[in-house]
């Protein structure tokens, strides 16, 4: 009898348990493992990972997971988005997010460092992954077929650099004094930012720019007149100016 070859590698498996208790088998992505190597690099910058072990230290984090069952805000305009069957499983620093059967992506959890989920990152190489998924689920991803990417066992990814077409414009709040004394927070729209490179600063130094928010607010809440603005400039408020502006006679 010929002995089997234990050299051989195997497929590395992740598993879950529902809530039937019926042991779930998802496949590893090639979005999932690109991600990985991303988000190990920001929290341990002094330990490299070796590509070739992407699948088992995925394995190996995934397996100290906890399902998480309670959604915040941005989890649950994900489950909008994507489908109830999304599943968030939550490491003390990553979190595993599956859809359909398989490992989708890998976000940073830690407080302190969820912003770098939206940095952007340089290339990143992934080589000699662990072979393709084969387990017992129907899904796509966790089907065993080979992909594309997987006929070439060093396939190296190129993160490419995001390059943003819509240039960012100011976002403008006005606080509006009603008669009673009172204060309202009213959306008075945007203000394109290229014509003062960015500053709020150089942008309320236009003569013209007090008039064209005294006539949003008016068009807003006519009962009542502008008193200060908040300008922030693009959707994450990288510069943030609260401006009062000079009453006028009404």
């Amino acid at each position: 009898m010929e002995k089997a070859d234990l050299s051989q590698k195997r497929p590395v498996r992740l598993h879950y348990t529902n809530s039937k208790g019926k042991q779930v088998c998802i496949g590893i992505t090639h979005h999932a493992r690109k991600r990985f190597i991303q988000r190990w690099g920001c929290i341990y910058p002094d330990t490299e990972l070796d590509p070739a072990t992407v699948d088992s230290k995925i394995a190996e984090f995934f397996a100290q997971t906890i399902r998480q069952k309670t959604y915040d805000r941005k989890h649950k305009t994900r489950l909008k988005r994507h489908g109830k069957d999304t599943l968030y499983f939550k490491h003390s620093h990553l979190t595993f997010i599956v859809q359909d059967a398989a490992l989708l992506t890998v976000e940073i959890s830690n407080r302190s460092k969820r912003y770098l989920n939206k940095q952007q990152h340089s290339p990143v190489q992934l080589a000699a992954y662990a072979p393709p998924q084969r387990c017992c689920n129907t899904s796509k991803a966790c089907s065993g077929e080979p992909t594309q990417s997987q006929h070439s066992r060093k396939a190296i990814i190129e993160v490419e650099p995001k390059v943003q077409l819509i240039p960012p414009a100011f976002h403008l709040t006005g606080i509006v004094l009603l008669d009673d004394g009172t204060k309202r927070n009213v959306d008075i729209g945007k203000h394109e930012a290229t014509t003062s490179d960015g500053d709020p600063a150089l942008l309320i130094a236009k003569p013209e720019f007090a008039d064209f928010v005294r006539e949003r607010a008016r068009g807003k809440c006519p009962e009542g007149y502008l008193d200060g603005v908040f300008i922030s400039l693009g959707r994450k408020q990288h510069k943030t100016l609260f401006w009062r502006i000079e009453q006028r006679a009404r």
